[in-house]
């Protein structure tokens, strides 16, 4: 992945899509990266194909993906639970 990195650029060179709720003058890091076409979320869950492709289709794959690896789709306990443990890892922030 190419990545590029401009510190203290001048707010007033930048774009003015861009420049939209900076201030007028200033300085900003400009952080510019190329993103893959396989980071598209559509073509790289799983092998699902892109936007043209049947839903249908991609949802069967996605519940077999879930058959054959429950672990991955399993949050470990109940609402109960999970809320009591948030309430146990509060408490101990309060003890501090």
């Amino acid at each position: 992945m190419n990545k590029i990195v401009k510190d203290h650029y001048p707010v007033e060179k930048l774009p003015e899509d861009v420049r939209e709720g900076l201030p007028e003058t200033g300085l900003a890091r400009v952080t510019v990266e190329m993103i893959s076409q396989d980071d598209n979320p559509l073509t790289s869950f799983f092998g699902l194909e892109g936007a043209d492709a049947d839903v249908r289709e991609n949802l069967a794959k996605l519940l077999r993906h879930r058959q054959e690896f429950p672990g991955r789709y399993s949050h470990g306990g109940s609402m109960a639970e999970a809320v009591q443990r948030i309430r146990e890892l509060r408490d101990e922030w309060d003890d501090e």
